[in-house]
């Protein structure tokens, strides 16, 4: 029989697949109870198009969930992505009004709101205010300045924005499937919250976040982070290129990506062959499986020099970031990571879900690692809803999904 009892839930819904978290909270501590998985219906590059097929997609991978868990969901955390992710860099300012007496969080309010008084494009909605720094009399670099002395004191925040049908769209579909859409977080900050280490966050890193619709891109420099960006390629262009290139249907073509890519080629002997079943006439042929791995190499390569450019664009040094982090899908593709330090000229690892399950767990992978991650979003933000005490420095602290609760992230500062 369902029991009822306290729980949360998390949703992701991707252009390949659509994932649902179930998990009960113990003192802080998340307790997995339900885990699935389904093909994505009605949705491309990360937006729905189809919204009935997407709603009940949606629904059967809940419904599975809530099986698996023994519960029933009522409202649940969702995670939005898709090429029309921006980020943007703001700053505001605002005078002390004690007059260079304590700063007081009124102070902090204003200079936050100041910074966020940015002119959003038309169709576009703020999806998180992640703060940065804070500036007191010139002095910079300061994580919090309640209770500091100063006269001026100046946020330097990094602004999430979205396509707001999008978002609509997603919290729309959910929202139909009887069960209320808490708040919305962006699929690469929650992937980074259950996959970045404290250091890698702190010193700085690269966050690669390989999809099947698009590649999300987070650079974390310390303070949080300083840029994020969305672009328009991800692992379903490989399985698209290798379906024309061999002459194969769209599911052998993934399946060859799977289980017989490499995208270092030197690790491929040259009389190496591959067995493909041709699209129309299901005919089998064997193919060299070089000639497999170079076309998957070069959407790759062409995936990190877009990387690669975003970072020569930032002007961000590579000798202050201590790694790439990839996580998604993509990860998973054999030798993307040997192939990223090469390109990028960083180390590279795969990011796998470790902050929320521990590494012999069937659930840590990189492609959970968004699900996974929205239930420490949702975790931290029951706390802070709830006025639990917590660090300002903790990894939420700088993320604040403004849909809901516009207030939340200047609240806690006081």
């Amino acid at each position: 029989m369902i029991t009822k009892r306290r729980t949360i839930t998390a949703i992701d819904v991707g252009t390949c697949k659509v994932s649902t978290a179930i998990a009960s909270l113990n003192q802080g501590k998340i307790e997995l109870l339900g885990l699935s998985s389904l093909p994505s219906r009605g949705v491309r590059k990360g937006i729905i198009v189809n919204l009935s097929q997407a709603v009940e997609c949606i629904r059967s991978c809940l419904e599975e969930a809530e099986r698996q868990s023994g519960t029933v969901a009522e409202s649940a955390f969702a995670s939005v992505g898709g090429p029309y992710i921006v980020g943007v860099n703001s700053s505001g300012a605002s005078e002390v009004l004690s007059g260079g007496s304590e700063i007081g969080s009124e102070d902090i309010q204003r200079a936050v709101e100041a910074a966020r008084a940015f002119p959003l494009p038309d169709n576009s909605q703020l999806l998180h205010v992640l703060h940065r720094s804070f500036s007191v009399d010139g002095q910079e670099g300061i994580s919090n300045p309640l209770g500091m002395q100063g006269r001026h004191l100046e946020a330097n925040v990094h602004l999430i924005l979205n396509a707001s049908s999008a978002v609509n769209n997603l919290v729309n579909a959910i929202n139909k499937t009887g069960v209320v859409v808490e708040s919305v977080f962006a699929q690469h900050l929650a992937a980074g919250m259950a996959t970045l280490s404290d250091d890698e966050r702190e010193l700085g890193s690269l966050f690669i976040d390989v999809g099947d619709g698009t590649t999300d891109v987070a650079i974390y420099r310390p303070g949080g982070i300083c840029h994020s960006q969305s672009l328009p390629l991800g692992g379903g262009r490989i399985t698209k290129d290798i379906a024309i290139g061999l002459k194969a249907t769209l599911e052998e073509a993934e399946s060859l990506k799977r289980s017989k890519v490499t995208v270092d080629l030197a690790g491929v002997p040259d009389g190496d062959l591959v067995e493909v079943i041709g699209a129309g006439n299901g005919q089998r042929q064997s193919l060299s499986r070089q000639l497999l791995c170079q076309i998957a190499q070069a959407r790759c390569d062409e995936i990190l020099h877009q990387v690669l450019e975003i970072l020569q664009a930032q002007k961000i040094r590579k000798e202050l970031l201590s790694r790439a982090i990839i996580s998604g899908d993509g990860a998973m593709l054999e030798g993307f990571p040997e192939r990223a330090q090469e390109i990028l000229g960083l180390p590279a690892r795969r990011g796998f879900p470790r902050n929320v399950v521990g590494p012999g767990h069937e659930a840590c992978h990189p492609s959970w690692s968004t699900v996974l991650g929205l239930l420490l979003c949702a975790r931290d933000f029951q706390s802070e809803m709830a006025g639990s005490p917590s660090s300002l420095n903790a990894p939420l602290s700088r993320l604040m999904p403004s849909r809901k609760v516009r207030n939340w992230f200047l609240g806690r500062l006081s």
